[in-house]
């Protein structure tokens, strides 16, 4: 379920890419696709990504959650070594996909300290999050985006207004058409 959670609702997290969960004979392929950055910057988001997927997983399993094979579409690195430590898993790079595989049977793991009820009212306030989301425009969602790619310190109004080529004021006024504030995004 931790999973389906993070296939399903990633998105409103502001994460820069989308994960996708399919099964392949014996195997669950947690996939990671179209990653928003480039270069050594996509890399560190790929790495940090996985890294926590696969420390969420272990965490909640009580370190029964283990990888078959971990997956990069880069070249190797010079550190490679690490993302054997790290994984404790086969890692092969200059692959087709970024993926997290594991063996089926992970799923069935119990979660530790898993509630029932709060992960009920957790899954219905995503789907009003999701809801809202899909509901504002698309240019709410280009600038939720924008808002996304820039570094901490420039995710203002002022900034967000001038990488768009228009005033604070406009960028105010086309949002409240929306019905949505700076601030709320």
């Amino acid at each position: 379920q931790a999973l389906r959670t993070l296939v399903n609702y990633s998105s409103i997290s502001g994460a820069l890419m989308d994960f996708q969960l399919q099964a392949h004979g014996d195997l669950q392929v947690l996939s990671v696709t179209n990653i928003s950055a480039r270069g050594d910057v996509r890399r560190h988001i790929l790495e940090e990504h996985l890294v926590t997927v696969d420390r969420i997983l272990k965490t909640i399993t009580g370190g029964k959650f283990s990888p078959a094979r971990v997956t990069f579409d880069y070249p190797r690195p010079a550190w490679a070594s690490l993302y054997t430590q790290i994984f404790n898993c086969h890692v092969d790079f200059d692959m087709q996909s970024n993926a997290y595989e594991f063996k089926t049977s992970m799923l069935d793991l119990d979660v530790l300290l898993s509630d029932p009820v709060t992960a009920r009212a957790c899954q219905q306030r995503c789907e009003e999050i999701v809801g809202q989301m899909s509901s504002a425009g698309s240019y709410v969602n280009q600038i939720r985006h924008l808002i996304l790619m820039l570094p901490c310190r420039s995710r203002n109004l002022v900034s967000v207004a001038e990488e768009m080529n228009i005033s604070s004021r406009s960028l105010r006024r086309k949002l409240a058409m929306e019905g949505v504030t700076f601030q709320g995004l």
